[in-house]
């Protein structure tokens, strides 16, 4: 008589896949938790950052604006914005950032993942790094940025001569001459305040 085999069908793991479920559920509620302190402490932060509108501080602000102090007075508006071009460096982009509002970016709560964005300007690139509220700026390419901005220098220029920047930077972004690419992923994009930036180049 030959014995058969008999396979016994093991019972399903439940304990398991309630581990996985607990462990996915967890990693997502952490996700969310981070996503929801940033977007506070970025609210904090941003009401309780007073914006100065005295005389003085334009004129400060304008002192400051490397694009004008490379232009000579009296020439026309065209012959400026060719000067500025020719004289640009990593201060135009660190103006620009500023002016657009980067300085309000921060790191992720309990995280060392400071905001860096790339910029392509023509042919040359440069990375920012933001580091309790300063912009610096570096020459050369980085790996995974969280946003990379795409201009010419002569567009860089007409922007820095212009009246009002921010205007200015929000226009070309709709006309397309000045790009913005979201890189990152939405919760590390709003746990470091990015969309709020996004959300005021583009409303």
């Amino acid at each position: 008589m030959v014995d058969e085999e008999v396979s016994v069908k093991k019972p399903f793991n439940y304990k398991k896949l309630i581990l996985w479920v607990l462990i996915i559920s967890i990693v997502i509620i952490i996700g969310l938790i981070i996503f929801l302190l940033g977007n506070m402490y970025s609210d904090v932060k941003s009401s309780s950052t007073q914006q100065q509108t005295t005389d003085s501080s334009t004129s400060q602000a304008i002192s400051n604006n490397p694009a004008k102090k490379a232009v000579t007075e009296n020439t026309s508006k065209e012959e400026q914005i060719q000067e500025a071009a020719l004289e640009f460096d990593k201060s135009y982009i660190d103006y620009m950032l500023e002016a657009i509002g980067c300085k309000e970016l921060h790191n992720p709560l309990f995280l060392s993942n400071t905001p860096k964005i790339k910029s392509l300007v023509d042919n040359d690139e440069y990375w920012s790094e933001v580091v309790d509220g300063k912009i610096n700026t570096y020459e050369g390419s980085i790996d995974n940025p969280d946003l990379i901005i795409i201009t010419t220098k002569q567009e860089a220029a007409k922007a820095m001569l212009s009246d009002d920047l921010t205007a200015y930077v929000k226009k070309a972004v709709w006309d397309g001459t000045i790009t913005v690419e979201m890189v990152a992923g939405k919760i590390e994009l709003a746990s470091k305040g990015y969309l709020k930036l996004y959300d005021a180049l583009y409303s």
